[in-house]
């Protein structure tokens, strides 16, 4: 997935244009020198911004500016989980239908 992001494919498109030689070519390539992380490239910027802004010893590494479930594989929810934090979600907000209408200052 990551080779199709990097080319600007979509995965199908791609493992239909490239051959199984060409596809071990670049999982090769991956071993060796790895295909950029966009989510480290952002940490190194991250970074660097706020430890020119800090005291000497509280510098921060790029990979604590990655989010946790990007190391390794991100979890996916089911349908079911993805429901109840909608539900979760809609439950702490405030109904606009119960809330009172207030005339708004210079109306």
């Amino acid at each position: 997935m990551r080779l199709a992001l990097q080319m600007g494919r979509p995965w199908k498109r791609l493992a239909v244009e490239m051959d199984a030689d060409e596809l071990t070519d670049w999982l090769a390539y991956d071993q060796v020198h790895g295909l950029p992380d966009p989510w480290l490239q952002t940490g190194v910027v991250a970074a660097t911004a706020r430890n020119v802004m800090t005291a000497k010893g509280q510098a921060l590494r790029p990979e604590e500016f990655i989010p946790a479930d990007r190391a390794g594989r991100s979890a996916r929810q089911s349908p079911r989980e993805i429901r109840a934090t909608v539900r979760r979600i809609a439950a702490a907000c405030p109904d606009p239908a119960k809330q009172s209408r207030r005339p708004r200052h210079g109306r």
